[in-house]
């Protein structure tokens, strides 16, 4: 018998104990079938998690040549039952031995296996075994796997085991990819030690591994570690310029900042790339638009402005601009309104409107005013840019993506 340190004997030692208890019962030919099926479903479900390996769903014997020292006998075989399987790197002919996989197949085939073994157990090797209710709790599922490989693993385990509940903590967030709203419960611990829970409100179905890192599982910046803290003082020098403005070292030094963070760099592909030069781009042109007026223009400016000419489009417009930077969305909202009731084609007034229908989470109103307002400016990149992160909250990641994509053309 080989000596191999992980070799899935005490597996095999159970599955020979309990063939030899049903051998003995040869009348009861149900249990001995069902028995035989516990020892072959893992191999199923294993194939199915890690089929670029494994060549086929069943076991096999394996067969250990031995050299002789013995004039006249070369070899001999020694062979090892149910302990082999074939695979993509052997010929069909041949079997690999349990012991020889790597650590993510043979670890995947033998934790299956002890599952499918307690289960058939506990409901006395009864017909539809497989399919009854069972529990199973297990840490870091996807330890030792191809991340292809930790995307299968909870489909597969579904299919195999329809009346399984499967409690698994991950850190990969190819395991999360695909769940269902309700599906993953989030832990958080606070500073004073508190742990809380909440879960996903949406499918995670056509998520980006970046999208779950960042929105799921804390990563801002699911890069390199110098890429991430540049991106993260980009953010701070962009909410600066925003609010008191920035001074021509810090302006120089954004500018610097942009070239090392955009393209490639940031991890997450061009999506979060776009996503963080369109910030950029959209701070700028609000910006221009504000200019537009005069600096010591407020509230009370455009009272009197509107006052003076009711119909002045561009003074609610912009009077919804102030209340929008406020807080004030509904102030806002009422102003472009009035704003696109005297201006139908104001391309502008539908954007900003969606972005106010955008911070109230009125998803499908602000995706509704940013295609008034594409089909009115086919080049207003901005609004590309806006309904893109509208069609991001509501998980629309290809739409979002398409959008990203249109805006930066447009640039």
């Amino acid at each position: 018998m080989r000596q191999d340190v992980f070799d899935g004997r005490i597996v095999y030692r159970a599955t020979e104990a309990i063939h030899r208890q049903f051998s003995t019962k040869r009348g009861d030919i149900s249990k001995f079938y069902n028995m035989h099926k516990a020892i072959n479903l893992p191999y199923m479900c294993a194939q199915d998690i890690c089929r670029d390996v494994l060549l086929e769903d069943e076991h096999r014997d394996y067969i250990q040549r031995i050299q002789l020292p013995i004039e006249g006998h070369a070899t001999t075989a020694v062979v090892h039952h149910n302990m082999g399987v074939g695979t993509t790197d052997s010929h069909r002919e041949e079997s690999v031995f349990l012991g020889d996989l790597s650590s993510g197949t043979q670890g995947t085939l033998l934790w299956i296996w002890y599952l499918a073994l307690r289960m058939a157990y506990h409901y006395d090797f009864e017909y539809g075994w497989e399919e009854q209710p069972a529990v199973l709790l297990i840490d870091e599922i996807e330890n030792h796997l191809h991340p292809t490989w930790q995307r299968r693993v909870i489909p597969a385990l579904r299919k195999h085991f329809p009346g399984l509940q499967i409690f698994a903590t991950t850190h990969s967030p190819f395991v999360v990819a695909g769940l269902k709203a309700g599906q993953v419960h989030l832990l958080e611990r606070d500073e004073n030690g508190v742990v809380s829970a909440s879960t996903n409100e949406r499918d995670i179905i056509g998520w980006t591994i970046s999208e779950i890192l960042r929105a799921l599982m804390g990563v801002a910046d699911p890069t390199d570690e110098q890429t991430a803290t540049n991106a993260a003082r980009l953010r701070d020098l962009r909410r600066k310029r925003a609010s008191d403005g920035l001074s021509d070292d810090e302006e120089a030094e954004m500018r610097d900042l942009r070239k090392s963070v955009s393209g490639d760099m940031l991890a997450g592909g061009a999506l979060n790339a776009q996503r963080d030069r369109l910030a950029d781009t959209l701070q700028e042109f609000m910006q221009s638009r504000l200019a537009k007026t005069p600096e010591d223009k407020t509230i009370s400016n455009y009272d009197r402005a509107i006052s003076i000419n009711p119909n002045d489009a561009v003074a609610y417009n912009n009077r919804g601009n102030v209340s929008a930077n406020v807080g004030e969305y509904d102030k806002a909202i009422a102003d472009y309104d009035r704003a696109i009731s005297i201006n139908p084609n104001d391309a502008v007034a539908y954007n900003n409107r969606g972005l106010a229908y955008t911070n109230i989470g009125e998803y499908d109103r602000a995706i509704a005013d940013y295609n008034r307002a594409i089909a009115i400016d086919p080049n207003l990149a901005v609004a590309y840019h806006n309904r893109g992160d509208a069609y991001t909250k509501i998980g629309e990641h290809a739409r979002a993506a398409a959008d990203y994509n249109r805006a930066v053309a447009g640039e």
